[in-house]
């Protein structure tokens, strides 16, 4: 019975597993092998390279790992910045789209947000980032994944985060995130 409580609750089979996040930090040269060297994982310490390399391995051959990859400032060792391979907006990264969007950014909808979505899709190749994101209500963001729709971030004089929505019609629409000074 717990099987079938899990299966019906998230939607996958138990012996698919339930999505964990672990935290295993590594440089990239040691990571692919071409240095010796060692990996950290958060909460765990520090653990041989071979043993994290096995982990990455089981967990991408499996269609199960995110990279993130951080940037360290060579003369001081600091993290200075990060992208990700996540489909998901991490939460700090949707606050921000969210505080820069207020509403949602279908011209004329004004409902309040309730999903970031990837302006080019993910799945068409669209970073999880900063400006390939929106912030939209989720009836405008269920019509933008049906046939022919299509969103491009274009330049605004204004500097501010504008995008194009283009309909089935052929019509197209701009967007551009309100005056944060206003």
């Amino acid at each position: 019975m717990a099987d079938t409580a899990f299966a019906r609750i998230t939607g996958r089979e138990i012996v698919e597993g339930q999505p964990v996040t672990v935290h295993l930090t590594m440089p990239a040269t040691v990571l692919l092998g071409d240095q010796p060297g060692t990996a950290h994982l958060d909460g765990g310490g520090t653990m041989p390279a071979e043993i994290a390399r096995n982990l990455i391995g089981r967990a991408t051959a499996a269609g199960n790992a995110w990279v993130k990859r951080l940037y360290i400032a060579p003369e001081s060792g600091a993290v200075v910045g990060m992208d990700s391979r996540a489909r998901c907006f991490p939460d700090g990264l949707a606050e921000m789209i969210r505080a820069r969007d207020r509403y949602c950014r279908t011209p004329y909808c004004d409902a309040p947000i309730a999903h970031i979505d990837h302006i080019v899709p993910h799945g068409a190749g669209g970073p999880t980032e900063f400006d390939n994101g929106q912030g939209l209500c989720a009836a405008c963001n269920y019509a933008k994944e049906a046939t022919g729709w299509a969103s491009t971030v274009i330049p605004d004089p204004s500097g501010r985060h504008t995008v194009d929505t283009r309909t089935p019609s052929g019509h197209t629409h701009r967007s551009t995130a309100p005056d944060q000074a206003a």
